[in-house]
């Protein structure tokens, strides 16, 4: 990283915590392979070297300095720093060391001296991991202190501390789908400036977080974080033409005609009187008449009981009353 006008690169072990700080006249390849190349002539060539995705780290010369010492290169997704966690802690630790000595008008170094010999959440110091013994740093200690010592249950201990790291992380964290190569998915070509989602195809698989994905001919590794599936608009299927099938039933079929008579508007010949009788007319529902209850009157009265004496005796009228 570029700080106070310099330049540092930071190397720190996955196991002990412990790191190097070494200061780099530039950031060209050249520098970066010869600072690893006394680190590594210190503490010995490691089994595998995990980087960002620098210009001077993913070059050939890297590459073929990881060759010659026989040492696996692995990159991170670009655009997550929490795929290069361990070392990304490491820097933040060296610039809070590095603002501190300058603010106070301490040396950097006699700082970090200090650093290392502090114990930390997995119980020990890192140079106590590291070397099996504390390093004299000026603190006033006995010299059995000084004597080498295995710590013992390491490896449990930085499981049970990634435990709880992830304990805490889980509760806020989603589940990410997997991903097949082919899938149709959303992409952030540049998360940190834009959160614009660009429509792309997973070409390959780089690990369990990480994929290259085709987007308009050019390939992007990013990782699952800034990956989202994309569902395509499902097309309409073409409907074929069948026929209609026929209402009526075919001639020749007896029990259908039974149950469904043909009603034709053509006249008909009566059996009996030989005459063509006129077409059935269609039967039709009454119309829905309301009617309201007629008034009652006297002479209405009369009428009606007048009509009814005179039933069954036709001809006799009721004689009229004399006036005098």
């Amino acid at each position: 990283y570029q700080g106070h006008k310099r330049n540092f690169l930071v190397t720190v072990d996955h196991y002990s915590d412990f790191f190097e700080v070494d200061l780099l006249k530039d950031l060209t390849p050249q520098s970066v392979i010869a600072a690893c190349q006394q680190n590594f002539a210190r503490h010995g060539t490691p089994q595998r070297v995990l980087t960002d995705n620098g210009t001077n780290f993913v070059n050939r010369q890297v590459v073929k300095f990881a060759k010659d010492w026989d040492f696996e290169l692995v990159t991170s997704a670009p655009h997550h720093q929490q795929a290069n966690g361990k070392s990304e802690a490491a820097v933040k630790i060296a610039k809070r060391l590095l603002m501190k000595a300058n603010e106070t008008g301490t040396d950097f170094w006699y700082a970090l001296l200090h650093w290392r010999n502090i114990p930390n959440k997995i119980g020990s110091s890192p140079s106590a991991r590291l070397f099996s013994r504390a390093t004299r740093c000026g603190v006033p200690s006995s010299i059995n202190n000084l004597l080498p010592k295995v710590v013992e249950s390491v490896p449990e201990a930085i499981e049970r501390n990634r435990k709880k790291i992830k304990f805490q992380y889980d509760k806020k964290a989603r589940v990410l789908p997997e991903l097949t190569t082919g899938s149709p998915v959303f992409v952030q070509l540049n998360p940190e400036t834009s959160k614009v989602w660009t429509p792309g195809t997973i070409a390959n698989r780089m690990n369990d977080r990480s994929y290259c994905v085709d987007v308009a001919g050019k390939e992007y590794r990013r990782s699952l974080v800034h990956i989202k599936p994309r569902q395509e608009p499902a097309t309409t299927p073409v409907r074929s033409e069948t026929p209609v099938p026929e209402l009526l039933p075919k001639s020749g079929s007896n029990s259908a005609a039974a149950d469904f008579p043909a009603i034709t508007p053509s006249c008909q010949m009566d059996e009996f009187t030989g005459e063509n009788s006129p077409p059935a007319a269609m039967p039709q529902s009454p119309p829905l008449m309301v009617s309201a209850p007629a008034a009652t009157t006297r002479g209405a009265v009369r009428e009606t009981e007048s009509k009814d004496n005179h039933v069954g005796t036709p001809g006799v009228t009721r004689p009229r009353r004399e006036t005098r």
